[in-house]
């Protein structure tokens, strides 16, 4: 449930204030499973408010057409956001949900191949923290608008949001202690040992005993949070069948999230390995996957007389700066098994990578008849116009390849809608 009301205090100031309120209960039905090739009949008793959440949010907003300043206007805007329950949560809860081991592979050993256990996840081996508290963003956005003639304006808005109380899963099986520092060799970006760009660093052995002892605790880690800060500057302007608009943002998104540089890693909203292991916290805290730094954008639209049909011809470019990722470094030797460790930060600048930028042109040709009830409308896209094939995202691991910038996907090619 929501309120919200618009107060105008005096003629060229008006406030607008608002709270809603969310009550979310998560909870598990009862369930059953017949036999299988890794497990018995199993059957579970209903499981009622895992998570329990009672949340207001505030917002005030506040707006001020600065008296004889040619239409100044001066915007402020405060906001708190608590995050949904999202269903994935109950699966820690729930041990009916997808569960596995990790072994070592031992060939010629068992006639399968299967070693010793090395690793233990999913909702066999979860639970729910009893004081799991919703997560929230604090989101504080300031600005100008400022007519720089007659049907045309131009602004800038700065914002800052805080997400605070995040949600993690922690190993209290494997705790930290059962790990041991071990100082390797980084043979750097070219993957050959004994080259300019080694380096030394530092990862972590498990102790053999914890082995396959994995029990994770979802709950809110002291102190795991993420910024989000930039700013957006826009123009745009009417003139006679003309629509024209131009906006650039520059933003950072900063803060640990988990190994990893795919979209399902590299956010702090997915609940991941994040605190698995020390492993996972190496180089962890940088540039988020929708992290893009500086993006431009240009919009314009025209329509033609109406003797011309009053078709509408539209077209948009847009700039986005590369996809920021962290170089891998596959490790082995380890009792563990082997794994991947992140050699940098993600992003640049900070001593990461970036990948490709991307530049994408797209036009539109449209028009309206009028029918006796309401419009009918065709219209036409032409997508890539350039048929640009920039590199969205690259080859992540040390090796020979590395340097070569070796694309992992592509723009998708010039097509027409």
């Amino acid at each position: 449930s929501y309120v919200a009301d618009q107060v105008s205090l005096t003629p060229s100031l008006s406030l607008r204030l608002g709270a809603s309120a969310d009550f979310s209960r998560g909870s598990l039905p009862a369930q059953s499973s017949p036999a299988g090739v890794f497990a018995p009949v199993r059957a579970f008793a209903a499981s009622g408010d895992l998570i329990g959440w009672n949340s207001l949010s505030p917002r005030a907003g506040l707006a001020w057409r600065v008296p004889d300043a040619h239409g100044l206007v001066l915007r402020g805007t405060y906001l708190r956001q608590y995050a949904p329950l999202a269903g994935r949560y109950l699966d820690f809860g729930n041990p009916n949900s997808l569960g596995g081991s990790v072994y070592q592979w031992m060939p010629g050993g068992t006639p399968n191949g299967q070693g010793e256990l090395l690793q233990r996840f999913g909702g066999p081996y979860s639970s729910i923290s009893g004081d799991l508290r919703r997560p929230y963003a604090d989101e504080l956005d300031v600005g100008a608008e400022f007519p720089l003639a007659r049907r045309s304006v131009a602004g800038i808005h700065l914002f800052r949001r805080d997400d605070k109380n995040r949600i993690a899963a922690i190993n209290t099986g494997v705790p930290a202690q059962a790990f041991s520092p071990v100082s390797i060799v980084d043979p750097g970006p070219d993957g050959i040992a004994g080259t300019f760009d080694d380096q030394r660093m530092v990862v972590y052995a498990q102790n053999p005993a914890t082995l396959g002892q994995d029990r994770y605790l979802l709950t809110n880690p002291a102190g795991l949070r993420t910024l989000n800060s930039g700013l957006v500057a826009e123009a745009g302007m009417d003139w006679r069948r003309v629509t024209f608009h131009a906006s650039f943002a520059a933003e950072k998104a900063y803060g640990p999230t988990n190994p990893g540089d795919s979209v399902y890693e590299n956010d702090p909203g997915v609940i991941g390995t994040l605190f698995s292991d020390p492993n996972a916290a190496i180089n962890a805290t940088g540039r988020g996957f929708m992290d893009r730094a500086y993006v431009g954008k240009l919009q314009a639209a025209y329509r033609l007389p109406t003797a011309w049909g009053g078709i509408a011809v539209a077209g948009v470019a847009d700039y986005l700066d590369g996809l920021a990722f962290a170089r891998q470094l596959l490790v082995t030797g380890l009792p563990q098994g082997p794994l991947l460790v992140a050699t940098t930060v993600r992003g640049s600048p900070g001593g990461g990578n970036r990948a490709e930028h991307v530049v994408n042109v797209n036009l539109r040709v449209s028009r309206q008849f009028e029918l006796p009830v309401g419009r009918f409308t065709v219209s036409g896209d032409l997508l890539n116009l350039s048929n640009a094939g920039h590199r969205l995202q690259e080859e992540d691991v040390s090796g020979p390849s590395f340097n070569l910038r070796l694309p992992v996907s592509i723009q998708p090619p010039r097509f027409v809608r």
